[in-house]
């Protein structure tokens, strides 16, 4: 088995399983730390998810992944806090309205 990625959330994993289902590529998955715990305790975890692939399938999974995990691309922390602030701007723009 080789190491195809790290996932951060379980949302992802969920779509990777279905991603990899469809197409014939066994995985396995491997929480970091107490991930696997925490994902059950609080349905999210910050440690990371690693994904596992046989050798031979290697590719054709780092092929798929990088597909259809192409338009996701991180958030830096500026732009992440300036979204936050637009949106507490506009949620305290329309309840001033209503008032």
């Amino acid at each position: 088995m080789v190491i195809l990625t790290t996932l951060s959330s379980p949302i992802e994993l969920e779509m990777l399983k279905e991603l990899f289902e469809e197409n014939g590529i066994d995985i396995v998955v491997k929480h970091r730390e107490a991930g696997e715990f925490l994902t059950i305790y609080m349905g999210t975890s910050t440690y990371g998810i690693d994904i596992f692939v046989k050798e031979e399938d290697e590719l054709k999974a780092r092929e798929l992944y990088d597909l259809y995990f192409s338009e996701m691309q991180p958030i830096d922390e500026e732009s992440l806090a300036k979204a936050a602030e637009e949106a507490v701007e506009t949620n305290d723009s329309d309840s001033d309205e209503i008032l």
